[in-house]
């Protein structure tokens, strides 16, 4: 299954590190004495961490991701090159700089980029040819069931091969019936027997918990006999990294969603966001003139446009971007969402667009606290009402605060549709749903990526 891809790209990490920190040593020392190299060890594990952390932060873990691809080859760069940084300044401030400072580290980021680049390639190259295939059967004949076999057969990478459907209720007659080719079976109160008769090594979890009491026993049986079991909902955010708001049962994400103890987190965010917008309204100022200058002579109208959002809790506020449309667009049409190609759009402003440069006086707003720079995009009053009615749970997005970028905007394109719509809720749900501090690190580093390659969300 999927993980056992990622612990394979960790691992190549672990050794790629180890094998060019080793190989850089010798290269600069000759031969060294083992007691030298010894010595080193606490850069050798920090240097570890480091790769792994910054390749977590920039999803490279994900078990999708494919690097015989140009995009993510692009990434994997990006991340060495913050390596690098990071490895640098590790070196200078530990003082080991007079030792190590040029030779080593030249040589150990050239080997360790060239090892990790080949491996990363070679593995994806086998796992495309290699089959890890998990055997699952499926708790569950109803609608969630149907939809999780549908979802995982939509989903060949991740190798899971549904080879039974197990009643929730204890039956004593036999059973001859086939939900979307799948054998459905009794439990006879053992499931551990199923499992084994069918060869299975994955439980998936499709029924609501009250209709599966009789089974309980059983499934702790198989958790002890180191059988994963995985709900649906869980299996669909772990491949997809966002949350199937139409098949999750209402409790469960109000209580993974609006749990109290999660939103401690605004402190660290609240300090996060003064910092990091505090300093871009400073270093970008210049920018912010050349832009202003540019909106002001190439189309007739103010140079900011102020629009009302709704921010924390439904609080509305007034988001200031760089214009990009002409003015009084929205005069005979009212609000309407922007579309592709869109002839509102002024010459300078696509370009804005595109580069993202039109959204930099929204760090005033979060420098002001109206925003956050992590968090669903803030919408309009008129689009939130409309959107409530059709889309479930669509103002949990007012739990969090909104924000310049998010987990929807580095995962999806821009939406310009309601299904568009929906499928970004999706992500903003998984967002909201895992709130921590490392997510939003991960976010804004992925968001320098996308800036960085110019891709418009």
């Amino acid at each position: 299954m999927y993980k056992h891809k990622q612990i394979v790209f960790m691992t190549a990490d672990i050794i790629a590190v180890i094998a060019s920190f080793v190989a850089s040593f010798f290269i600069v020392y000759g031969t060294p004495q083992a007691s030298l190299i010894l010595g080193y060890t606490w850069l050798l594990v920090c240097i570890a961490g480091i790769t792994l952390v910054i390749f977590y932060l920039m999803d490279l873990y994900f078990f999708r991701r494919d690097f015989t691809s140009l995009v993510d080859l692009l990434s994997l760069l990006m991340s060495l090159g913050i390596i690098f940084v990071a490895e640098s300044a590790l070196i200078y401030i530990s003082g080991a700089k007079s030792f190590i400072w040029r030779e080593f580290l030249l040589f150990d980021t050239l080997i360790k980029a060239g090892l990790i680049f080949f491996c990363k390639i070679l593995l994806s190259v086998l796992f495309k040819n290699v089959r890890m295939r998990r055997r699952a059967i499926i708790i569950g004949t109803d609608k969630k069931a149907r939809w999780g076999i549908d979802f995982i057969r939509r989903n060949k990478d991740i190798d899971i091969e549904v080879v039974g459907l197990i009643k929730e209720e204890d039956i004593e007659e036999d059973i001859e019936e086939e939900i979307e080719s799948v054998k459905v079976m009794k439990h006879g109160g053992n499931l551990l027997k199923v499992v084994e008769r069918l060869n299975a090594n994955l439980i998936i979890l499709a029924a609501e918990a009250d209709k599966i009491s009789t089974l309980q026993e059983s499934l702790i049986l198989c958790h002890q006999k180191q059988i994963p079991l995985i709900p649906v909902e869980k299996l669909y955010e772990n491949v997809t990294n966002k949350v199937p708001f139409e098949n999750i049962d209402s409790l469960q994400l109000f209580n993974s969603c609006l749990w109290q103890g999660k939103f401690k987190v605004f402190r660290s965010k609240r300090l996060l966001d003064i910092t990091i917008s505090g300093a871009l309204v400073v270093l970008t100022a210049p920018i912010m003139g050349i832009v202003a200058l540019l909106v002001k002579f190439c189309s007739p109208g103010p140079i900011l446009f102020k629009q009302t959002r709704l921010g924390l809790n439904g609080k509305p506020f007034k988001l200031m971007k760089f214009r990009t449309m002409n003015a009084g667009a929205e005069d005979a049409t009212g609000p309407t969402f922007t579309m592709k190609d869109d002839k509102r759009v002024t010459k300078i402003g696509g370009f804005l667009r595109r580069t993202h440069l039109d959204e930099l006086p929204q760090f005033l707003n979060v420098l002001i606290g109206d925003m956050s720079m992590v968090g669903p995009r803030p919408e309009r009053p008129e689009f939130i009402e409309k959107l409530e009615k059709v889309i479930p749970f669509y103002s949990l997005r007012l739990s969090v605060p909104p924000g310049i970028t998010g987990w929807a905007q580095v995962k999806y394109r821009y939406a310009s549709s309601l299904q568009g719509m929906k499928e970004k809720f999706r992500y903003d749900l998984y967002y909201i749903k895992n709130l921590s501090f490392i997510i939003d690190i991960k976010v804004i580093l992925q968001t320098i990526l996308h800036v960085i390659f110019v891709k418009g969300h």
